[in-house]
């Protein structure tokens, strides 16, 4: 990933120059989301309100300040994994994410789901009954995490509520406290815009070539993710499990199967459960996972030499049987050469059509594994110093 960055500081991503560009139009005061000219920013307001500070940058600084700011979230990331997990285990994990396509992605394009894997992983750290005096950090946690994907929190906001918890009040609260600045900064930037434009982006998702969610991936044939979405609920609140830690687990799995938008992106807590959970499953089950996370459109010599890198270290650290090993390299080396023809004959959107159904499926296997695998709340521990306790 240091390279993706001597790469990036030449030039600004395209996302994060949205992010730039709609920051600005938040402080001036400009309409918001239904701008006249300009590209239409899709994150909710707090994300220009955090990156405020950045426009004091020129465009090209503040995309590089940006990238570090990553950077320094991947560490501390690795903090928490050198804490609670063996050192075998975190080197297994962090080749992982290195590997994945959507981290890659995220830092390539500016943006925030490193922010949003490093809430969710301490969020559920402060689940541990040891933590007691807790519940305002969570809260606020709980709070930055709906505002920046609400799509991805809201079934476990639903579920909070449900079963009354107290969070609910208090992010609530923070809701209403924001809304008001949102307001006092820029009347366009409330939530009343900003479900217009959700409402708006839902009936366009199939112009958006980095969709995975179910609905994309039909057609938007209603009837079909209607079926579906009833068959996932029933399997989910069959095996719910009981502890606290892994509804929440679960819940976070499951948001992006079940919403109408679902980015390739958005995958990043599913790689992370992934990797907790290759060292304990099937080998052929495994190899099938990692030729979903490491599946990739680019075909040349620096694509060979990482992929047989990170195969050759989940090899050793799984520990994966060479002769499947060697089957999932031959797997990825035939369908990127698949996916870059797709390219350069027929163009990006065809090559883009055919990798990203990979994403739902692979969200799809680690959520039902898990859920399978925790229907007794039989996690195994790693260590003794648990990362999920059961």
């Amino acid at each position: 990933m240091l390279f993706q960055f001597i790469f990036r500081a030449k030039a600004v991503s395209g996302d994060f120059s949205i992010f730039y560009d709609t920051t600005q139009r938040f402080l001036s005061g400009s309409n918001l989301y239904f701008p006249k000219n300009g590209d239409v920013g899709f994150a909710p307001t707090l994300l220009y309100f955090l990156l405020s500070p950045l426009t004091f940058l020129d465009r090209q600084t503040a995309s590089n300040f940006f990238i570090i700011f990553n950077y320094i979230l991947l560490f501390l990331i690795i903090f928490l994994l050198i804490r609670f997990l063996p050192p075998k285990q975190t080197l297994l994990v962090l080749t992982v994410l290195n590997a994945s396509f959507s981290i890659r992605s995220i830092i390539n394009n500016g943006q925030i789901g490193i922010v949003i894997l490093l809430l969710q992983l301490i969020y559920i750290v402060l689940l541990d009954k040891t933590f007691k005096n807790d519940l305002f950090l969570k809260s606020a946690i709980l709070f930055i995490l709906l505002e920046l994907k609400p799509y991805l929190m809201l079934p476990y906001f639903l579920y909070l509520i449900i079963a009354k918890k107290k969070e609910t009040l208090i992010v609530l609260f923070y809701a209403f406290l924001f809304e008001l600045i949102y307001f006092l900064i820029n009347p366009t930037s409330t939530i009343y815009y900003y479900f217009k434009l959700i409402v708006r982006r839902s009936q366009e998702t199939g112009k958006e070539i980095d969709q995975s969610s179910l609905l994309y991936l039909v057609n938007g044939n209603r009837i079909i993710f209607i079926i579906y979405l009833f068959l996932i609920l029933l399997f989910t609140f069959k095996n719910f499990p009981q502890s606290e830690k892994n509804r929440t687990i679960v819940l976070f799995l499951l948001a992006p199967l079940v919403s109408i938008y679902f980015h390739r992106q958005d995958s990043i807590f599913a790689i992370l459960i992934c990797a907790l959970l290759l060292p304990k499953i099937n080998q052929y089950f495994s190899a099938l996972l990692i030729f979903l996370l490491l599946h990739t459109g680019t075909f040349n010599a620096y694509f060979l030499v990482q992929l047989l890198f990170m195969l050759f270290t989940l090899v050793l650290l799984i520990p994966l049987k060479k002769s499947i090993g060697l089957f999932v390299l031959l797997g990825l080396i035939i369908h990127s050469a698949l996916v870059n023809f797709l390219y350069q004959d027929f163009g990006y959107q065809a090559a883009y059509r055919l990798w990203t159904p990979y994403v739902f499926l692979f969200q799809l296997l680690v959520f039902i594994y898990y859920v399978k695998f925790n229907k007794n709340d039989n996690f195994p521990a790693y260590t003794k110093r648990k990362f999920i306790k059961g």
